[in-house]
């Protein structure tokens, strides 16, 4: 007969199959009270964009580290794809964003 302690930690468990696509499992870990999968991002998909192309649609002609920082400064959410990628272009080519 199982006790009662048994029963309320396999309650507090929940174990999906697999993880999302990008991603792979590496252990368990702890939510709040429940037990989860851990799932890692796949070393491959850690430098491929978000959004390809998403400061192109955003920007008439050559983007340039002026329209980027102007893009940026534009943008309320400053948590948005566009404000990361503008971000992210700043940090590449040495912008002063």
């Amino acid at each position: 007969m199982k006790n009662f302690t048994h029963y309320f930690l396999e309650y507090k468990t929940r174990l999906d199959n697999k993880c999302r696509d990008g991603y792979h499992k590496e252990g368990t870990k702890v939510k709040g009270d429940t037990r989860v999968n851990n799932c890692i991002e796949d070393e491959e998909n850690i430098h491929k964009p978000v959004r390809p192309g998403i400061l192109k649609r955003q920007v008439k002609g050559k983007i340039t580290c002026s329209k980027a920082r102007a893009l940026k400064s534009k943008q309320k959410n400053k948590g948005n794809n566009t404000a990361k990628a503008a971000q992210r272009f700043c940090n590449y080519h040495d912008c002063k964003c």
